[in-house]
């Protein structure tokens, strides 16, 4: 089995749809879930992944809260407290992100197709990124395997 690791992690924190919502958002990881801010970002990112593969709204927002939820999960204030409300605001207010990517998608002449998913039993994190991916830009296809 092939393994290529394909990742989009920056040292940039995105977990929200705004420059405000950013700042608040990271500023309140800082002040409560500091030691978990490279994991939570990380599930921000998958949830980004998701939405611009465009894997299904509900699909990518239980993922995330599911990937947030294991990323604090020693820590009880945090875990019970700060997670579900950036789980909630993405149920909220995600399906402007969501559609935004298939717009961005569709002005790039992207096409994304999921091929293959991997066993849905493992983590969330890995649901997501476990994938054959199929892109077609222009007419060039690619064929990206992502292991995480």
């Amino acid at each position: 089995m092939l393994n290529v690791i394909v990742s989009s992690k920056t040292d940039e924190w995105e977990c929200s749809v705004s420059h405000l919502g950013n700042w608040f958002s990271e500023t309140s990881i800082e002040l409560n879930c500091e030691r978990y801010k490279d994991e939570i970002d990380q599930c921000c990112h998958f949830l980004d992944k998701c939405y611009e593969e465009q894997r299904g709204r509900k699909l990518c927002d239980d993922h995330l809260c599911d990937c947030l939820d294991e990323a604090a999960t020693k820590d009880d204030a945090c875990k019970s407290i700060h997670i579900p409300a950036f789980c909630d605001a993405a149920r909220s207010f995600g399906q402007n992100a969501y559609e935004e990517a298939a717009r961005v998608n569709e002005k790039l002449g992207i096409e994304v197709k999921v091929v293959k998913v991997e066993d849905e039993s493992t983590s969330s994190a890995a649901v997501i990124s476990k994938s054959v991916v199929l892109l077609t830009i222009a007419s060039f296809s690619w064929m990206i395997i992502t292991f995480f």
